[in-house]
């Protein structure tokens, strides 16, 4: 059913969508182009050292928002293991109701906004919400596709975290 929501959200959108222009504005770690909440193109990039979640979600997505509430729960326990958060929001509303929205969740993290049906083919995260674990380098290290509670995203991310300590300081 799942599925069949976001076939149909994409079918739905696809005409709306504008061209692209410049390649540059790919993002390395996902492969589409991002956009702040301005319009600005933007990059994603972690701090070094630092390893980075992106939460994928749209407004209309009530499960998203309560993965949200978790994420900004956690948020101080994940800069303490060296993580930093970002939203993508996969919405085809007008820029000021997008603003709105992350401004209503009192998100603090940054936010910024990507188009579904690339995002879909790029990152093969078929549903939303999901949640990508990228390390200091860049690389997608771990997907969670659908609504987690906060002990599962703790649990996930807690794992990730020492997993990467300890390859890190394999010889």
């Amino acid at each position: 059913m799942k599925k069949h929501i976001v076939l149909f959200v994409c079918l739905l959108i696809l005409p709306c969508l504008t061209a692209c222009t410049d390649s540059n504005d790919v993002d390395q770690t996902t492969g589409v182009r991002l956009y702040d909440l301005d319009g600005k193109p933007v990059r994603l990039s972690c701090a070094p050292g630092r390893m980075l979640i992106v939460n994928f979600w749209a407004s209309w997505c009530q499960p998203c928002k309560k993965e949200i509430a978790h994420l900004l729960e956690l948020q101080d326990e994940l800069r303490e293991l060296g993580f930093d958060i970002v939203g993508i929001l996969l919405d085809s509303y007008q820029r000021e109701h997008l603003k709105d929205e992350v401004a209503g969740l009192n998100i603090t993290y940054p936010v910024y906004i990507g188009d579904v049906v690339t995002v879909v083919a790029k990152t093969d995260v078929p549903t939303v919400p999901a949640t990508m674990i990228v390390d200091s380098s860049g690389g997608i290290i771990k997907k969670l596709v659908g609504y987690h509670s906060k002990e599962e995203l703790r649990t996930a991310i807690w794992t990730m975290a020492h997993d990467s300590k300890a390859s890190s300081a394999a010889p």
